[in-house]
């Protein structure tokens, strides 16, 4: 699946009674007739097979709300949709964290913002070379 990897949990898997009229959340069919339903994580319904491949991606509420990196099962069109918007910024970390995921990624996210500042040291560093990007800086011209 998308988002991240890993293999997928089958314990998050809700599938059970669909809502009241045992329809399928994406096309309409009633699911009984096609099989057991499926749950899609990412819009909080069932699906029938046709409509739920069991892909999995890595939901950024999920992500913003508990830290929770995990990829859950979504219907095909929210796979599309999330595979779509995977790398355009939608989230700020700072911001949009939770004080509960803060607390629980407080050690990775200090690493990450750590390599971050170094990165654009570098960078800066790089940049006031003359040649650069072009060739290699040579001890003299720095």
């Amino acid at each position: 699946g998308g988002g991240g990897g890993g293999s997928l949990d089958a314990s998050l898997d809700d599938s059970g009674d669909a809502e009241s009229d045992g329809s399928c959340a994406e096309c309409g069919i009633k699911i009984r007739t096609v099989g057991r339903p499926r749950f899609c994580h990412f819009t909080r319904a069932y699906c029938c097979r046709k409509c739920h491949l069991n892909e999995g991606f890595v939901i950024a509420d999920r992500v913003l709300g508990q830290w929770d990196l995990r990829p859950y099962r979504v219907c095909r069109r929210a796979f599309e949709q999330l595979t779509r918007s995977y790398e355009e910024p939608g989230y700020s970390i700072e911001k949009d964290l939770s004080p509960a995921a803060a607390a629980r990624a407080g050690k990775a996210l200090a690493a990450v913002r750590r390599s971050r500042v170094r990165i654009a040291m570098m960078r800066e560093y790089l940049s006031s070379c003359p040649n650069f990007p072009s060739s290699r800086c040579t001890a003299e011209e720095r």
